[in-house]
């Protein structure tokens, strides 16, 4: 059982790193508009406008990528919502059916028996099995378009750097 100190690093460090996402996303556009701007059009080879060129889609892959992973990261968030509602829902629930009493919903004004409130407790549980299973899938993509978006960003970053240093490299 997470405490309310916990909850509140949690929350902080869940806040701190979208919001680095965010920058790295918009570091990730805004090179991408710079190269756009700046590039000059050359023959294909081994030539500074070439590794630019491919400097350019690295930069455009991470953006796109880095939106994806925003997005993953929202999903990932309504996801956990859900969970907790089940769980939390499905804990009340679990409450008032193990007394063997009514429960009233105060939101609807409906009373459940206790053969509805089984009923609903199966449901949530059913809800908190799919949610979780959602949470595990969405986690595997989460690191997948991290790594895909940093890998992307490496890449770029190498070939712009040898771009502006191969004219020195090369007769």
């Amino acid at each position: 059982m997470s405490t309310d100190r916990s909850d509140r690093v949690y929350f902080s460090w869940l806040d701190s790193a979208a919001k680095f996402d965010y920058y790295v996303t918009g570091v990730a556009l805004a090179l991408v508009g710079f190269l756009g701007a700046t590039f000059t059009i050359g023959r294909f080879g081994l030539n500074p406008s070439t590794l630019e060129l491919g400097a350019l889609g690295a930069f455009l892959a991470a953006t796109i990528v880095g939106f994806k992973h925003l997005e993953s990261q929202v999903s990932f968030l309504s996801a956990m919502h859900r969970r907790l509602y089940e769980e939390e829902s499905a804990g009340a629930i679990a409450s008032a059916a193990s007394q063997g009493r009514t429960m009233l919903n105060t939101s609807t004004g409906r009373v459940y028996s206790t053969l509805q409130l089984v009923e609903q407790l199966y449901s949530h549980k059913v809800g908190t099995t799919a949610a979780s299973e959602r949470l595990d899938e969405l986690v595997v993509i989460l690191k997948r378009r991290y790594r895909n978006r940093n890998a992307f960003l490496l890449g770029g970053f190498c070939l712009l750097v040898l771009a502006r240093i191969l004219p020195a490299i090369l007769p």
